[in-house]
């Protein structure tokens, strides 16, 4: 094994932490957490792109969890329905988003300036149809 993955797993061991925190009544363990996720993406991507890639992830896991579990918080006791529902579609994005990193980080694509803008400017009108239409 080579000299980054020990970094990836800390990103990921500090993404599942803030997991755990996130029902608690420790939101500073998440708000650490993801501030030490923040570091970990910063200081990977120095060494490797894959290392930055799972920190990242595991980071934006850790903000959702987060922003939900505070959302949740004036309820007394939230039905265990809707948190099942929210990992379940979390659990399904993180999956997809790992597998469309992982196809994106194995291909070398060389493309000029001109075209990637043109790709940049494609995606923020499709992004823009997609609010303007709403996302349900």
């Amino acid at each position: 094994m080579r000299g980054e993955w020990p970094w990836a797993a800390l990103a990921a061991i500090f993404g599942v932490l803030a997991i755990a925190n996130s029902y608690g009544r420790r939101a500073w363990g998440v708000s650490l957490s993801f501030l030490v996720l923040l570091a970990l993406s910063g200081v990977a991507t120095l060494w490797n792109s894959w290392a930055a890639f799972g920190s990242v992830l595991s980071g934006l896991i850790a903000w959702d969890t987060e922003l939900f579990a505070r959302r949740l918080e004036p309820f007394l006791d939230p039905p265990n329905a809707i948190v099942w529902a929210h990992l379940k579609r979390l659990g399904a994005i993180a999956l997809l988003s790992g597998a469309l990193g992982t196809v994106a980080l194995s291909f070398t694509v060389s493309l000029g300036f001109g075209w990637i803008l043109l790709i940049a400017f494609g995606f923020l009108l499709a992004f823009s149809l997609l609010l303007r239409q709403g996302l349900s």
